[in-house]
C-alpha cells in the first residue's frame, strides 16, 4: 500500500490478515488500524479503499463510526468534496438519529440531498433510499 495507496486487493489483504488470525486483534491495535486509515484517506480522500477498510475495522470493534466525523467535516471545510466522507456522515447521523438525536436528522437529509444531486450522481437513487430512511426513523 506504501507504493499504491490506491490498490483495492492490498487492502482487501491487509483485512483479511488481521481479522482472520488466530490471534485476536486487541482494542488499541484496532484504534492504530482506524488512524492509520485516515491517515491514508487524508491523501487521497477520494479513493474509497481506505475509507471501506477504515469503516470495516471500525465495525470489528468497540470504537464508533463517529470517530471519521471531524476528519470528514475537516475535508468538507477545505473544499475537499468527497462522496466517501459525505456519505459517512450520512452514516454517522443516521447511528446517532437510531439512537435518539433527532437534531442530526435534518443533516443527514441534506447530505444524501447534496450526494444524489451534486456529488455522487450515479447513485441518486441510494442515496435517495438513505434519504429516505433517514426521514422515516421516529
Amino acid at each position: 500500500m506504501e507504493k499504491d495507496i490506491r490498490n483495492n486487493s492490498a487492502w482487501n489483504q491487509r483485512y483479511f490478515a488481521i481479522f482472520h488470525n488466530p490471534t485476536k486483534p486487541s482494542e488499541e491495535f484496532l484504534g492504530e488500524e482506524v488512524q492509520y486509515g485516515i491517515s491514508k484517506i487524508k491523501l487521497t480522500p477520494n479513493n474509497i479503499s481506505p475509507w471501506n477498510y477504515v469503516k470495516g475495522v471500525i465495525a470489528k470493534s468497540k470504537l464508533k463510526i463517529d470517530v471519521l466525523e471531524e476528519l470528514c467535516k475537516s475535508l468538507y471545510q477545505q473544499d475537499i468534496i468527497s462522496p466517501h466522507a459525505l456519505g459517512c456522515l450520512v452514516d454517522i447521523y443516521e447511528d446517532r438519529v437510531k439512537c435518539g438525536s433527532i437534531n442530526e436528522k435534518e443533516l443527514g437529509i441534506q447530505a444524501c440531498v447534496l450526494l444524489a444531486e451534486q456529488h455522487d450522481t450515479i447513485r441518486q437513487k441510494y442515496w435517495n433510499y438513505r434519504k429516505h430512511v433517514l426521514a422515516s426513523i421516529a
